[in-house]
């Protein structure tokens, strides 16, 4: 009788070690995956970026239509060239905010730039180079709306940032009806 009961404990205990270390694999694997960075990048060669990342660039490029709709070129050459000029426009624009700001920013990068924090605040499953522009509205609607303070001022600096850079652009003077700043005569 005592060694029929060992014997169960002993399977019990294997079975219990066999069930922890599958568990606890299974839990390491979940948290590499949340933790990875999105592979999502946008590449710009041309310029030598001071603050955006691949992958800053990657989010930005995202929302950025959403963001700024009616605003922004339903053909796909101009919008990439829009895109370009925006994202060296707002990696201009943080390289001269303060050091918190740009802090800040980076904090909420770091976030949108991994797996789980993009699941968590953006709600989607998809990688950043994939979300189009009404899976994108549909985000930003979210976090301007959010019931946490947190979610609407992410919202609220990705905004001014984008549309400062944006509407600051004289080329864009037109989209908001601005005939851009008087010229000043001066007298000889």
């Amino acid at each position: 009788m005592e060694s029929s009961l060992r014997i169960m404990s002993i399977n019990a205990s294997r079975r219990r070690f066999l069930f922890l270390g599958v568990s606890a694999g299974v839990a390491a694997a979940l948290g590499v995956a949340a933790a990875w960075p999105d592979s999502a990048a946008l590449e710009d060669d041309a310029y030598r970026y001071g603050f955006l990342t691949a992958q800053d660039r990657a989010i930005l490029a995202a929302l950025a239509p959403a963001m700024l709709a009616g605003t922004w070129p339903a053909d796909a050459a101009k919008a990439t060239a829009e895109t370009l000029s925006l994202l060296r426009g707002i990696d201009t624009a943080l390289m001269g905010m303060p050091p918190r700001v740009r802090d800040d920013m980076r904090k909420l990068f770091g976030l949108l730039g991994r797996q789980a924090g993009r699941v968590l605040a953006a709600g989607s499953l998809a990688a950043w180079a994939q979300v189009d522009p009404i899976r994108a509205a549909a985000i930003i609607t979210r976090w301007r709306e959010h019931s946490l303070a947190l979610m609407q001022q992410a919202y609220g600096g990705l905004h001014d940032l984008t549309f400062g850079v944006w509407y600051g652009n004289p080329e864009h003077f037109a989209d908001c009806g601005y005939s851009g700043p008087p010229s000043l005569k001066l007298n000889p």
